[in-house]
C-alpha cells in the first residue's frame, strides 16, 4: 500500500530538479550569457577599430584643392555616417580626431553595458570599456611615382654624363 502511494506521487510529480541540478543550471546559464556578452564585446571592439581606420584612410587619400594637410574636421563629419547603428549595447561613445603632421589619428572609447548582470562581481562595469585607435599617413601616390621617375631619370642622365667624361679622358 505504501509502495502504491509512492508510485502515485511519482506519477503526479512530472518534473523536478535535484539539488545538484538546481546549482548547475543557473551556473550554466550564467556562463552562456557571459559568452554572449563577451562575443558582442569582441565584435564591437573589432568594428570600432575597423571604422576608425576607415575614417583615417579616407582622410589620407582625400584629394581636394587646397587640402594638402590632414583635416580632423573631415573625419568628424564622416563619423556619423561611418558609425551609424551597428554596435550592440554601447554607451558613452567619446571620439576625437587629430592631425599629427601628415598623419591622421582617430581614437575613442565606449562602454559596453551588460545590463543583465548589473554590477555583479563576475562582470564588473570597469572591465567593459572599449578603446580604439586608427591612424593613416597622408600620401599622394601619383606624386611619389612622378618623383621617383624623375629622380631615376636624373641619376641615369648623370651616370651617362660621367661615362662620357670618363670615356673621353686620354689617360
Amino acid at each position: 500500500m505504501i509502495k502504491e502511494e509512492i508510485k502515485e506521487q511519482k506519477l503526479r510529480i512530472k518534473g523536478y530538479m535535484t539539488v545538484e541540478a538546481a546549482f548547475v543550471m543557473p551556473m550554466v546559464l550564467c556562463v552562456f550569457v557571459m559568452l554572449i556578452y563577451t562575443s558582442f564585446y569582441l565584435y564591437d571592439r573589432c568594428v570600432f577599430k575597423q571604422d576608425a581606420f576607415i575614417l583615417c584612410f579616407r582622410e589620407s587619400i582625400r584629394k581636394e584643392e587646397g587640402a594638402p594637410r590632414v583635416d580632423p574636421s573631415y573625419m568628424q563629419q564622416g563619423e556619423a555616417r561611418q558609425f551609424e547603428n551597428k554596435y550592440f549595447a554601447v554607451n558613452d561613445l567619446e571620439t576625437s580626431a587629430k592631425a599629427m603632421g601628415k598623419k591622421a589619428v582617430f581614437q575613442g572609447s565606449a562602454r559596453v553595458l551588460p545590463t543583465s548582470f548589473g554590477s555583479y562581481f563576475l562582470m564588473p562595469k570597469s572591465i567593459w570599456r572599449l578603446t580604439f585607435y586608427g591612424s593613416a599617413r597622408k600620401t599622394d601616390p601619383p606624386w611619389s611615382i612622378r618623383s621617383y621617375r624623375r629622380k631615376t631619370y636624373v641619376v641615369k642622365k648623370g651616370l651617362k654624363a660621367l661615362e662620357s667624361i670618363a670615356g673621353s679622358d686620354p689617360e
